[in-house]
């Protein structure tokens, strides 16, 4: 059925061009840790929580012609705070609460791994260098592959500094999400994203008017 999904929904914009998105700060909530008392990626599903008026950016974006392609880094299972299979379920249920909004998402590509890792892990294998991990590229580059996408027509959205390093190694546009403060500036160095928004909806509202012009 996702694959049927896919052909029915995703056909309607595969001419080319795609919004890469993050998903924690971008799409969801980040919520606080229990154990840590540190801000975290959502370690159940219980804990996923839309950030408000995303399903509207969504359906904008999608309006335009894009598709829609999560990239998120989730090294949960890597440092032994979750399972691999709740990282997926997790991923599934971001969809399944988009899907019954209207918004359908063309792809969600996960990379698992930590460079260090943790001993309380129980998927050793995650522990490794690896070059899906933004801000190396390696899932941008299957999603432009699988999808034959046009980078230079396409955006990368995040709220960190590594979705901007990583769109910016395929030469898509780069979008940060949130408040452009010092120590991301620093983070980035000479690299700049191309534009800044609050949130996901004031970008998608920018790109529609810019196709009225």
């Amino acid at each position: 059925m996702r694959e049927l999904r896919k052909l029915i929904y995703g056909g309607q914009s595969s001419n080319g061009k795609a919004i890469f998105l993050d998903r924690d700060g971008t799409l969801n909530e980040i919520v606080v840790n229990i154990n840590t008392g540190q801000l975290d990626s959502p370690l159940s599903e219980n804990d996923l929580r839309l950030l408000p008026k995303v399903s509207k950016a969504l359906k904008i974006l999608k309006s335009l012609g894009y598709l829609l392609i999560v990239i998120t880094n989730q090294p949960a299972a890597a440092k032994g705070k979750t399972e691999l299979k709740t990282i997926h379920r997790i991923n599934s249920r971001l969809s399944e609460m988009l899907e019954k909004t209207g918004v359908v998402l063309d792809d969600i590509l996960v990379c698992p791994h930590h460079p260090e890792g943790s001993g309380l892990s129980k998927n050793k294998f995650l522990k490794r260098q690896c070059n899906c991990r933004k801000p190396k590229p390696g899932l941008f580059l299957e999603a432009i592959k699988k999808f034959n996408i046009d980078a230079r027509a396409s955006y990368a959205v995040g709220d960190s500094y590594v979705d901007i390093l990583a769109g910016e190694a395929v030469k898509t546009k780069t979008v940060f999400l949130g408040k452009y403060k010092c120590d991301t500036c620093q983070l980035l160095g000479k690299h700049k994203p191309d534009l800044i928004f609050d949130n996901l909806y004031d970008f998608a509202v920018y790109l529609r008017k810019r196709r009225k012009k």
